[in-house]
């Protein structure tokens, strides 16, 4: 589960401002004539930095928000965000630590990912419609998008689902860093004296 109800409560409203900028923004703002998902960003980060249970969880919840914007059959978008948020998950023991840049590039390609998964579902169905237009560029948009919006994305996950950044070398407060008997989170000398 996301670490209680405040996690959850925090994802709600963060999913709520990004279904107003969805509608709002993102409507007029469209990079080739492509349509950014921002609920498939913050499936993304959810899953990269929350792990596979808590990007799945995200995933369904943004997945049912998009659900509400497209006139697709009820439940694909869902399908699609819960498996791609459980991907960022799989991926986040090695993507979480690495740099910004790698995260970035993971993240714009689980968003590449999306849109091919979507619209794989979408010719099951034969919805032609979803087919019919240009794939690779709505696939590189989004992927280029995500990439780029990642650290506000970061930012925000982390903050709606109470994950601490770690930096390295360090630990969470009040715990010793392996190796360094005393010292805590913040430390500003060998002696382990607190910063200002």
């Amino acid at each position: 589960m996301m670490s209680g109800a405040g996690a959850a409560a925090r994802f709600a409203l963060l999913l709520a401002v990004a279904l107003v900028l969805q509608v709002s923004v993102m409507a007029q703002v469209t990079p080739l004539g492509v349509l950014v998902d921002l609920p498939a960003v913050l499936a993304v980060g959810a899953g990269i930095h929350g792990g596979s249970e808590r990007g799945a969880l995200a995933g369904f919840a943004a997945g049912l928000v998009s659900d509400l914007l497209v006139q697709t059959p009820f439940g694909m978008a869902t399908m699609v965000l819960t498996l791609v948020g459980y991907a960022g998950g799989a991926l986040s023991g090695q993507v979480a630590s690495s740099g910004r840049t790698l995260r970035a590039l993971i993240a714009g390609a689980l968003a590449v990912v999306a849109v091919l998964t979507f619209v794989m579902m979408a010719w099951l169905l034969d919805l032609s419609y979803v087919t019919e237009r240009g794939l690779g560029r709505i696939a590189a948009v989004n992927g280029v998008a995500t990439a780029l919006l990642n650290p506000l994305s970061e930012r925000a996950v982390r903050w709606a689902l109470l994950i601490r950044r770690s930096l390295p070398g360090r630990s969470l407060p009040g715990r010793s860093l392996p190796g360094r008997a005393g010292a805590r989170f913040g430390a500003g000398s060998p002696a382990g004296s607190a910063r200002p």
